[in-house]
Formats: structure tokens, sequence, C-alpha cells
């Protein structure tokens, strides 16, 4: 009997080691994962900013610019650092009066209009959240611009920049 349970404990001591073994198998496996990932989203983040210089210095029309950047941004998925800086960086170029400043600058206005289309894209539209009312007036008023279909002293550009005031008094009393 006593040969029996030395089996048992071996046994025991057997398992207990090879799920140790596993265990940390498995927690090395989650940390390449996750060196992967963060590897994966700088090349991302390098990669969008390539993209728009490039369209930015291309010989296409504004509008073909324009929607180029619109459609790489609607796959772009940021992760929540990124989203959240692009959102202060539209918040600060709003609020300093510099989005509309020049809009004949094409990696300046694509940059912007990136930013904001990704914000947008972000949020769900039946929340309606300040901040995705903000990129979305942001966008319109950016684009419209640019594109040259609308002038920055227009009154539907102003009447946006107050929609875009009303979503930042939002956003601080939240």
């Amino acid at each position: 009997m006593s040969k029996e349970k030395s089996n048992h404990k071996s046994r025991l001591v057997f398992l207990l080691f090879l799920l140790f073994v596993m265990i940390m198998g498995a927690c090395s496996i989650s940390d390449k994962e996750n060196s992967k990932k963060e590897e994966g989203q700088e090349s991302q983040k390098l990669d969008w900013q390539k993209k728009v210089k490039s369209t930015a210095a291309s010989k296409k029309t504004k509008s073909e610019k324009a929607d180029e950047v619109s459609l790489l941004a609607s796959s772009y998925q940021p992760s929540e650092e990124e989203l959240h800086a692009f959102e202060e960086d539209i918040i600060e170029e709003f609020s300093k009066d510099r989005y509309l400043s020049d809009i004949n600058n094409h990696e300046y206005m694509l940059t912007n209009m990136f930013k904001c289309r990704v914000i947008d894209n972000f949020y769900d539209d039946q929340e309606q959240q300040p901040m995705d009312k903000f990129a979305y007036d942001f966008f319109q008023n950016t684009n419209y611009t640019y594109r040259g279909s609308m002038k920055v002293e227009s009154g539907e550009i102003k009447r946006n920049e107050d929609k875009m005031n009303k979503s930042l008094s939002e956003m601080e009393n939240e």
C-alpha cells in the first residue's frame, strides 16, 4: 500500500509539474503575442502617416486625395492611446483656430481629415456622444473647405463651428 501511495504522489507531482510547464508556456506565448500586437500598432501608425503623406504629394485632385484618406481611415483600428491623441489633436486645432487656416496645405488638411474620420468611425452614432458629433462637424468643415466646395467664412461652416463649440461644452460638462 505504501508503494501505491508513493506512486500516486509521484503521478501527482508529475501532473503538477506538467501543469506548471503548460501555464508558463502559455504566458510566454501571450507575452510574444502582446509584443507583436504592439509592434503591429506602431507599424500601422507609421503606415497611415506614410500613406497620408504620399497621398498629399500625389498629382491627384483634392477630391481624390480626400476620398483616398477617408477610405484609409474607414479601415483603421486605433489603439486607445492613439484615439485619445487624435481627439486631443483636433480639439486643439479647432480651439486655437488653426484647423482651416491653411486649406492648401495638403498634408495638414488630409492628416486632420484622417484623424477625425477615425474618431467618427470609432463612436456609435446612435449614442450621439459629444466627441463623435465634434469629429463629424470638424470633418465636414475640413472636407468642404479643402475640396473648395465651401469658403472658410461661409454660413454653413460657421453653423458647424457653433455645433462644435456646443459639443466641446458638453464634453466639459461630462
